[in-house]
């Protein structure tokens, strides 16, 4: 989320996805990359499906001219969060425009067959918290960095005239609160992006992929973000709160925080037009948990 927040702030350039010369990857496997096709396309990145030595893969790219390094790192997450189970490679192809182009190819996953359960994804949440990794996030991308976007974001929903005076102030206690009590949060690699979307099925069970946004957190940051889902609202409740070391006030805070950067997201990317529910009523509901 973040990465996207920053792109929308600052109105960096996005390559046009009918430029991209897929054929130059495909030098790099002399071949052995076939059938390849434009699949699913996200903010910053594009995936192609390809067949390479008869298996099903996906291919992603950046659309930003300065997104190579962070699909390398992207890359070296992925591999590290599921080991030998999931096979992540990464090659840096010429691009005449910028260059070089970064591409990640790993194997096509299938969607879930249905919605996961909060457990579940509690679990996942943990394992990413509590494993040994190779690779892990800039020291610096964590959770303060994204509580002072937090308040950027809070600002700005404020002087839009989407968040009034008094959701805003609580908003506020809440961003201060996390603050006060950072350096009591042990710090876990998180996910940061673990949407349902995000959430595919894999040999051995779900897989997350786009590691983007991984970041050093506290540990159950990524189930309280997938809480935040509306079609996971059924799950947000206090019944679901209280396991992670944080304590449910800091999880409720936790919680503010992310719908503040999601609802500043949906606002200067203008995709909040087309939210069914306000900002101020979500905010105001994820604080009354």
């Amino acid at each position: 989320m973040l990465s996207k927040i920053r792109h929308f702030a600052t109105g960096r350039h996005l390559a046009d996805p009918s430029t991209l010369d897929v054929s130059s990857i495909g030098a790099l496997f002399h071949g052995r990359l076939r059938e390849c096709r434009p699949a699913a396309r996200g903010t910053l990145n594009i995936c192609f499906l390809a067949d390479l030595d008869g298996h099903a893969v996906v291919l992603k790219t950046h659309l930003a001219p300065d997104g190579r390094e962070s699909l390398r790192r992207e890359a070296a997450l992925a591999q590290a969060a599921y080991g030998g189970s999931l096979v992540i490679d990464y090659r840096d192809a010429p691009d005449p425009a910028i260059g070089a182009r970064g591409w990640l190819i790993m194997p096509a996953l299938r969607p879930l067959g249905g919605d996961m359960e909060p457990e579940v994804v509690r679990r996942m949440a943990q394992m990413f918290g509590r494993r040994q990794w190779l690779a892990t996030p800039d020291k610096d991308d964590d959770l303060a960095l994204r509580v002072r976007e937090g308040r950027v974001g809070l600002q700005h929903l404020h002087h839009s005239g989407l968040v009034d005076a008094t959701l805003s102030a609580r908003a506020a206690r809440h961003l201060a609160f996390l603050e006060e009590r950072l350096d009591e949060f042990p710090k876990v690699v998180c996910h940061g992006d673990l949407g349902p979307k995000n959430i595919l099925s894999g040999q051995d069970g779900p897989v997350a992929i786009d590691w983007e946004d991984a970041f050093w957190g506290p540990e159950g940051y990524d189930f309280l973000y997938w809480l935040t889902f509306i079609g996971n609202r059924r799950h947000c409740h206090r019944g679901n709160l209280g396991s992670s070391p944080l304590g449910s006030d800091a999880e409720i805070s936790v919680l503010t925080l992310i719908v503040v950067l999601k609802s500043y997201l949906s606002v200067i990317s203008g995709e909040h037009i087309n939210n069914r529910i306000s900002i101020s009523s979500r905010l105001a509901d994820i604080m009354e948990v």
